[in-house]
């Protein structure tokens, strides 16, 4: 195919985008920690499917380091914007 992976990017745009309009209307309804958990099992286990098929051999210091990189990740940029979306307060915009 060929505009897969603009298909796949304007994919990822559009429920990025839609991030903080979904996780305002629930803030009282899950921890934010939760909500991130929630969000990165289930994008894992989407791709799952996707590693297995391919079969990558990964060595030990490569899943260190992707552990280490995902919990970077998860726990201080995406938990801090999910708190903040927690603290803040939902505007809307009417043009």
């Amino acid at each position: 195919m060929k505009y897969k992976g603009y298909i796949l990017l304007a994919v990822t745009v559009l429920m990025f985008s839609t991030l903080e309009v979904v996780t305002g209307a629930i803030k009282n309804l899950i921890n934010p920690l939760q909500l991130t958990f929630f969000r990165f099992f289930i994008g894992g286990v989407v791709m799952l499917p996707l590693v297995i098929k391919k079969r990558e051999k990964v060595q030990g210091k490569d899943l260190l380091f992707f552990l280490a990189l995902g919990i970077l990740n998860i726990f201080t940029s995406i938990g801090s914007l999910q708190y903040a979306i927690t603290m803040g307060k939902l505007q809307q915009r009417l043009y």
